[in-house]
């Protein structure tokens, strides 16, 4: 059994790189939200506009969707 992975949170225009030896393919469900593609060690997010969405990588012959927030940045108020 595969372990399970913590969901993952990106912030708004920026990019997080995750280490997924041997993915092949990911995409998100909503991709109006978040851009996701596969790099060299792993797979790329990168943040459109704040929301959640699944994104499910294929790796290894079998497939594991997580859960993605887009947030957006915080704010100081004077």
């Amino acid at each position: 059994m595969a372990a399970i992975r913590p969901p993952l949170r990106v912030g708004l225009r920026r990019t997080l790189e995750v280490p997924w030896p041997g993915a092949t393919a990911a995409f998100a469900v909503d991709d109006g939200l978040a851009v996701v593609s596969v790099a060299a060690t792993g797979i790329r997010v990168y943040g459109l506009r704040p929301g959640t969405t699944l994104v499910t990588v294929v790796a290894g012959g079998g497939a594991e969707t997580l859960l993605v927030t887009v947030e957006a940045p915080r704010t100081l108020f004077a």
